[in-house]
């Protein structure tokens, strides 16, 4: 009787420590992940992250003349080639 008692309990203690050790993390991390409080507690005075944004000339657009594209497409390809001609 007394070892039956004793491997209840201690399963119990185990099952306990391991779900504190695994929901403590998740439920601290649920609470206070917020953008506000995260601004509020961890923002440096006087610095301020300004998102990284690309020159407007290069970023990639989708072409709307196709043909053109193509035609120049072919051109590059054609120089490439010229070049590649030219060195050997």
């Amino acid at each position: 009787m007394v070892t039956r008692a004793a491997g209840r309990n201690f399963f119990r203690h185990e099952m306990m420590k391991f779900s504190l050790y695994i929901f403590f993390p998740i439920g601290v991390l649920y609470l206070y992940n917020e953008p506000e409080l995260l601004d509020k507690y961890w923002k440096i005075p006087g610095r301020d992250v300004q998102p990284i944004r690309s020159p407007e000339d290069q970023l990639f657009r989708i072409p709307k003349d196709v043909k053109g594209e193509v035609e120049r497409m072919k051109r590059l390809h054609a120089e490439k080639q010229q070049a590649e001609g030219q060195q050997s």
